[in-house]
């Protein structure tokens, strides 16, 4: 199997904290030609990372309250669709992201990396679009950083993986 590289690809880094800092980091030191950081929480919830000004600096585009919808793309991913979020009370008061209207963009990338946090589980309706298998509590089936999954890989908290895929 070819190693997965970020060098001269355009890479969109969906989440943030510690893992998509570090997703950003290696991206960047591999010569990615661009970097784009897709975080759900507003810029304030987030605790400050020292990194951010010097990923900011050496090319890493950051942008707060998106939330990434879906991958475009053939044979080979082209881009990430996203859109903008506020955060508003529903249900029962608790907050939860409402897409802005109008909020809607895309993200070109030949490389897209998941960083989506220490939950043990993984959202059903995406672990189904890429095939992953995923036990009874919701974790992603992970072994030597391989995912049941042809080219998707795991690591750290579970979910931290390159998204290497064909698309259909």
């Amino acid at each position: 199997r070819e190693a997965i590289s970020a060098s001269g690809k355009s890479v969109v880094v969906i989440g943030g904290g510690d893992t998509g800092n570090d997703c950003v980091e290696t991206a960047l030191a591999q010569g990615a030609k661009s970097v784009v950081q897709l975080e759900i929480l507003p810029e304030d919830k987030v605790a400050n990372d020292p990194m951010h000004d010097e990923q900011t600096a050496a090319g890493a585009d950051r942008r707060w309250q998106v939330q990434a919808k879906e991958f475009r793309g053939a044979e080979q991913l082209t881009a990430v669709g996203a859109t903008e979020v506020q955060w508003a009370p529903v249900h029962g008061g608790r907050n939860e992201p409402v897409a802005v209207p109008g909020g809607d963009f895309l993200v070109p990338a030949d490389l897209a990396l998941l960083a989506v946090g220490f939950k043990r589980t993984f959202d059903p309706d995406l672990a189904e679009q890429f095939g992953l298998t995923t036990d009874d509590d919701g974790g992603v089936h992970v072994e030597r950083c391989q995912t049941s999954a042809d080219g998707v890989f795991a690591d750290g908290d579970g979910i931290a993986f390159p998204l290497h895929v064909n698309l259909r």
